[in-house]
């Protein structure tokens, strides 16, 4: 009988949210108790697209990591890294071994699974921008002494769209006009070259 059971707190995403390419989201969590005999060593999440596709690929996220935690929330200073996984799928499982495995008997620490998006991201038009589900079979979390957890079943409902935000204006095309004397600007006249400007993030990522 597996000796690390959950306690009473076990999700994937909750809800509609929406970040930027380059940050680390929260996209699962669990609270764990243990008896001191049994090792943590692996948690394994599928992430898929919506029911109606976005298109995103497992090129938009770098990396699945777990934490542990004192509790539900993500808090990069204090929470402790526990391991990372750099391959990740999209519809398919992903599994996030720990560096080492982890035995514990004094608490009831959470375990978070934090997406870290890819600070390079092509951006779409409204309604069609990336987005992703959060599901996991039963049996998820693997232990010393046998896999634990009920399934979560991804939903469209509770998903995490990534979007840019602009942070700048910069030219792509600076105006010209060869008749402009000394390159001195004409009030009234048109440019020759128009200018052509692209709003961009902080990553030089093109905002639609």
């Amino acid at each position: 009988m597996a000796t690390i059971v959950v306690f009473g707190h076990h999700q994937g995403l909750s809800g509609q949210s929406t970040s930027q390419p380059g940050d680390k989201i929260q996209v699962y969590e669990v609270r764990l108790v243990n008896d001191g005999t049994s090792s943590l060593q692996a948690i394994a999440l599928t992430l898929s697209d919506l029911s109606s596709a976005t298109g995103i690929t497992a090129s938009a996220i770098t990396q699945l990591s777990v934490y542990k935690s004192t509790d539900a929330v993500f808090d990069a200073p204090s929470d402790s890294l526990l391991g990372t996984q750099t391959i990740v799928n999209i519809g398919a499982p992903t599994t996030v071994s720990l560096t080492a495995p982890l035995t514990w008997s004094s608490d009831f620490p959470y375990f978070l699974v934090v997406a870290t998006f890819n600070s390079t991201h092509t951006d779409e038009l409204s309604g069609f921008k990336d987005a992703f589900r959060v599901g996991s079979n039963a049996g998820a979390i693997q232990t010393s002494s046998g896999n634990v957890g009920s399934a979560i079943t991804a939903d469209d409902a509770d998903r995490h769209t990534i979007d840019i935000l602009a942070t700048q204006i910069v030219f792509t095309t600076l105006p010209s006009d060869p008749a402009a004397a000394n390159g001195d600007i004409v009030s009234g006249q048109v440019f020759t070259t128009q200018p052509v400007v692209e709003a961009r993030d902080a990553n030089g990522n093109v905002d639609i």
